[in-house]
């Protein structure tokens, strides 16, 4: 994995920028990151029109979009995404991934306490974006990276098309999961659930 940024305070990911997103690093939580968001993904979900999915990823994953109303004003809206982990675990025990990648997915938790959709049609009067939802009840927010160097070799030409700069690690998914009755920040079962906590904070 490469270096990382050094963390800035103000920080945040670009809405001009909606497939690359800031994280904490898996090293260290105090050294920034850059994700790429993999297209297949994003694809899969417009197509089979998931609007919560699509909501979600723009703000609780990336964590920052603009709203524009029909008048035009614009507002940043959005939760700091990402760069809100409140920990990170490796490898998920229960399988998820073809191709052996199990053991190399990271998990970052957040706990936003919002949840987004986008809405199914922009209609007269309303405002063009996300709409902030209460979240699931008991739940914590979790997103499925991983760094290996053939997953971000995978995407090159994705990224260069969207920007380029450099990239740390790919984001496969994201879901709500329950939370876990002892330890609420973090998702339940998650001394079973996964290989080890990397980190939490």
């Amino acid at each position: 994995m490469s270096a990382g940024l050094q963390i800035v305070p103000s920080v945040r990911s670009d809405p001009a920028s909606p497939n690359f997103v800031f994280a904490p690093s898996p090293s260290d939580p105090n050294t920034i990151i850059r994700l790429f968001a993999n297209p297949s993904t994003i694809q899969t979900m417009l197509r089979d029109a998931r609007n919560s999915a699509i909501g979600q990823y723009a703000g609780l994953v990336h964590g920052r979009f603009v709203v524009r109303s029909e008048a035009g004003e614009e507002t940043v809206g959005g939760t700091a995404g990402l760069m809100k982990a409140v920990a990170l675990f490796r490898g998920i025990k229960r399988p998820r991934l073809q191709g052996g990648l199990d053991g190399k997915v990271f998990v970052y938790v957040t706990n936003p306490g919002v949840d987004f959709v986008w809405p199914e049609r922009v209609r007269s009067g309303t405002e063009h974006g996300p709409t902030r939802m209460k979240p699931p009840l008991n739940s914590v927010f979790t997103t499925f990276v991983v760094f290996d160097e053939d997953s971000i070799a995978a995407e090159k030409a994705a990224m260069a098309a969207r920007g380029g700069g450099p990239v740390h690690g790919i984001i496969h998914n994201w879901e709500w999961t329950l939370a876990s009755p002892a330890e609420p920040r973090f998702p339940d079962e998650f001394a079973t659930r996964y290989e080890e906590k990397v980190w939490a904070r």
